[in-house]
């Protein structure tokens, strides 16, 4: 699979002043996160190792991603050596369901997106998994919070939400059929003994001159652990859910409200549902120059450059136009009037 070359340097920008990830650890706070016990699964290093348990896991299927992707989304299939296909998508970032329907086969792998948080089409990608019986992996890298699994798997990026942490998750569906061969990949994984000794022997062969084979940009095997740092579990298992929660939606809601007719571009969604809690505020800009704009300004604005070579339309244009304006708990109200400001 070839994937497009990145478009900008984060090099070529000054230092950002608003940050795209929190980065402040409350004190004093309650132990709240909601249990996910009732579904079952595991904390690891970050979302793409849980990926990569489950692509190994399943690594004999064919797999359907979305064709605007992170790599980090898609590389860890590849690692398999999984056969990968990218399915189309509207401008609204749903499925192009009719594109596609007619190759899907039973069993095939289905990974859907809940982009930037919002809950988009997922029902209508359950109800379609459910019918052609594909095995459906949620990614919700950017929804930390929903409770409710549809999917046999789903994983979570919980270093785009906690503060100041590497962590992810995998969980299983109530439906889940692979849970035995999934464990027994985690448990399988190093611990913090066998990542060390990893760390000693690669120092050692670069410094006689052995350099490090890295095939996939965002995926390093090395890496892969099942342990966690005590202090990441505290964090964890320590932030306010419900604070972070509101402070995100209220945030998001501030930049829908003024974001409307912006000269430089529109908001992506009109509405944001009670139980919606956004990771990023989806910013769709009228050309190329709206992203350099707000990095030279100092605003940490992300976008997927790097997607897979596909053929889908939306996919080759929000590379250069969806734009990820942050939105977390830590953005203050001189920081939201600022980016309101510059897009203004």
């Amino acid at each position: 699979m070839e994937f497009l070359s990145p478009i900008a340097d984060s090099l070529q920008y000054p230092k950002p002043k608003i940050l795209g990830v929190p980065q402040k650890i409350p004190e004093g706070a309650d132990q709240v996160r909601t249990s996910q016990a009732h579904v079952g699964g595991f904390l690891l290093d970050c979302g793409r190792s849980a990926l990569y348990i489950i692509a190994k896991v399943l690594k004999d299927k064919r797999v359907w991603v979305p064709a605007y992707h992170c790599p980090a989304l898609v590389q860890p299939f590849l690692a398999v050596g999984a056969e990968v296909k990218c399915y189309p998508l509207l401008s609204n970032l749903h499925a192009d369901i009719d594109a596609f329907k007619a190759e899907l086969k039973k069993e095939d792998v289905f990974v859907a997106v809940r982009y930037f948080g919002i809950d988009g089409d997922i029902h209508e990608l359950v109800d379609l998994c459910n019918e052609k019986q594909l095995v459906l992996v949620e990614d919700l890298a950017h929804a930390a919070f929903v409770k409710n699994i549809q999917g046999q798997f789903a994983i979570k990026s919980l270093t785009k939400f906690y503060p100041n942490l590497l962590c992810g998750e995998l969980l299983f569906g109530e439906n889940c059929q692979f849970k035995r061969e999934t464990l027994s990949v985690y448990e399988a994984l190093p611990g913090w003994w066998g990542v060390k000794l990893k760390q000693l022997i690669g120092s050692f062969r670069a410094r006689i001159g052995i350099p490090k084979i890295r095939p996939h940009r965002y995926l390093d095997l090395s890496t892969l652990t099942n342990y966690l740092p005590p202090k990441t579990l505290e964090i964890v298992r320590n932030c306010d859910v419900a604070e972070m929660s509101i402070r995100r939606r209220l945030n998001y809601l501030h930049l829908l409200h003024h974001l409307n007719g912006s000269p430089y571009g529109t908001p992506l969604y009109s509405t944001l549902s009670d139980s919606e809690v956004p990771y990023v505020f989806p910013f769709l800009a009228k050309d190329d120059s709206v992203f350099g704009k707000l990095r030279y300004a100092g605003i940490q604005v992300f976008r997927w450059e790097e997607i897979a070579v596909s053929g889908c339309a939306i996919s080759l244009q929000y590379r250069k136009t969806l734009l990820q304006l942050p939105c977390h708990q830590d953005i203050t109200q001189a920081d939201l009037d600022f980016m309101i400001e510059q897009l203004t």
